[in-house]
C-alpha cells in the first residue's frame, strides 16, 4: 500500500490543503492549454508540457491524500503512488509518457513525432480528467 512508499522514503506526509490541490490542478490545466498551443512549434516541448500536465495532476492527487514526493526520483514516486488510485492501464500510459519524455530530454533529441505529440495531449487530457473526477468526488473541486 501507500505505506510502503512512505517507509521507503519515496513519499512523505503533509497537511491536506485544498488550495494546494486546486493550484496543482490549475497548473495541469494551464499546461494542457500550453501543450495545445505549442503543437505547431515543437513536438518535443509539446510532449514535455503534456507530460507535465499529468505529473501536476498526479501531484494534486497525492496532496489530496496528504502526501508529496520525497527524494530524487519524484516522478517515479508519483507514478508508484498513482498505481494505488488509477487503473493499471492508466498508470502504464503515464509511465510510457514519463520514460519517453526522459529519453527525449536527456538521451536522444528529435525522437518525438508530431503524432506522438498529438497523442500525448489526448492521453494527458484523459488522465487529468480522470484525476479531476476523483478529486471532485472527494470534494476538492467544485
Amino acid at each position: 500500500m501507500v505505506k510502503r512508499l512512505e517507509d521507503e522514503g519515496k513519499i512523505e506526509r503533509i497537511p491536506i490543503d485544498k488550495r494546494t490541490v486546486r493550484k496543482a490542478i490549475e497548473i495541469a490545466e494551464r499546461d494542457l492549454r500550453a501543450a495545445e498551443m505549442n503543437l505547431a512549434i515543437s513536438n518535443e516541448w509539446t510532449y514535455n508540457i503534456a507530460y507535465n500536465a499529468v505529473l501536476s495532476a498526479g501531484r494534486a492527487l497525492m496532496f489530496a491524500r496528504g502526501y508529496r514526493p520525497k527524494g530524487g526520483e519524484g516522478h517515479v514516486s508519483v507514478k508508484e503512488f498513482l498505481g494505488y488510485h488509477l487503473s493499471r492501464d492508466e498508470v502504464a500510459v503515464f509511465d510510457r509518457m514519463r520514460r519517453k519524455r526522459h529519453m527525449a530530454t536527456y538521451d536522444v533529441s528529435s525522437i518525438i513525432t508530431h503524432t506522438d505529440a498529438e497523442s500525448a495531449i489526448a492521453m494527458a487530457r484523459t488522465l487529468v480528467d480522470t484525476i479531476k473526477g476523483i478529486l471532485a468526488d472527494d470534494g476538492f473541486l467544485s
